[in-house]
């Protein structure tokens, strides 16, 4: 199991703020299914 510190989840937790799900989520889903058809 990983221990992470406070300031290591801090930052984790910033990065995965910062992302749009809306644009992020379909252009994943898209690139899954363009290389694995």
């Amino acid at each position: 199991m990983v221990k992470w510190s406070d300031f290591e989840r801090s930052t984790i937790q910033d990065i995965f703020a910062k992302i749009d799900k809306n644009v992020v989520g379909p252009a994943a889903l898209t690139r899954c299914l363009t290389v694995y058809p």
